[in-house]
């Protein structure tokens, strides 16, 4: 919340790969507004890199810090599909927080 606190823009970014039945990106919006942040919301269609390439490419348009969550899979998903966490930290030409 800190570094949140002092940013200029909030933009909640989704890489939707399926249909999103709760809408994250909107209760994350209204969550922030409950702590007196003002936030928007950009929705991504995944390009054919893939999801994670799709999010970088937008957070390094825009982003001087990309603050997102961390999550894993079994071993053998994330070997036959690749992690997005991985490919992120892989991948980032920006500094990157993660929390789980």
């Amino acid at each position: 919340m800190p570094f949140l606190a002092r940013a200029r823009e909030i933009v909640v970014i989704t890489v939707e790969e399926e249909a999103d039945r709760d809408d994250e990106a909107e209760r994350l919006v209204r969550n922030l507004a409950w702590h007196g942040l003002a936030a928007t919301t950009l929705r991504l269609t995944p390009e054919p890199k893939g999801a994670a390439a799709t999010l970088l490419a937008a957070a390094g348009d825009r982003a001087d810090l990309l603050v997102m969550g961390g999550y894993g899979h079994s071993r053998l998903r994330e070997w036959v599909f690749g992690g997005f966490t991985q490919l992120v930290l892989a991948d980032a030409a920006l500094p990157v927080l993660m929390a789980h």
